[in-house]
């Protein structure tokens, strides 16, 4: 059976812990919920964190399904507000470069991609799947990206996956990458 997966980048946040959608970002999901509810899906799985979960609401009531939450589906790491904001990014950096490295209070980039796969083996795995969707963070999808076809595919992705930008995975054996962070 062949399953083919989209993610989709969370839409813009404010910077703030656990954050949520900004206008702009509730614009820009309104849109890209317009063009996937063009197709079939058969169903949703959205990591928990706020600013996914509401990306996957707007998208799931434009396509007439009930948005899954899946904590595997969460970012590597997520500023809390308890230490400066310029030192999370030192660290998400840090994470970014040395893969193998845990960040305080977070996963190692291959953690976080070995988690992403996990939880997209199960939904591949359920035989009423074909088609689904998927809403989780740029630094998670780039970290299953390279896991599945190595850091020099994702190297222009190495600043992040763009606010909506879909990524589509297949799994028909094995699991492939067919299009990494594609704007509509």
């Amino acid at each position: 059976m062949t399953t083919e997966i989209v993610i989709v980048q969370h839409a813009e946040c404010v910077r703030a812990p656990d954050a949520s959608l900004n206008e702009n970002g509730r614009a820009h999901a309104a849109t890209i919920a317009g063009v996937l509810a063009e197709a079939p899906w058969d169903g949703i799985w959205s990591s928990p964190l706020r600013r996914a979960r509401e990306t996957a609401d707007i998208i799931g009531t434009a396509c007439g399904i009930d948005v899954a939450l899946d904590d595997r589906l969460r970012e590597r790491m997520d500023w809390d507000g308890t230490r400066p904001f310029e030192e999370f990014l030192a660290d998400w950096r840090r994470a970014t470069t040395e893969r193998t490295w845990t960040p305080p209070g977070g996963d190692s980039s291959h953690t976080t991609g070995a988690r992403i796969r996990a939880a997209l083996d199960d939904i591949a795995s359920d035989e009423r799947v074909y088609r689904a969707l998927v809403v989780s963070h740029g630094g998670a999808t780039l970290d299953l990206v390279r896991d599945l076809v190595g850091d020099e595919a994702a190297q222009p992705f190495a600043d992040g996956i763009p606010n909506c930008a879909l990524t589509t995975v297949v799994r028909d054996g094995n699991w492939r990458v067919v299009a990494v962070a594609a704007c509509t």
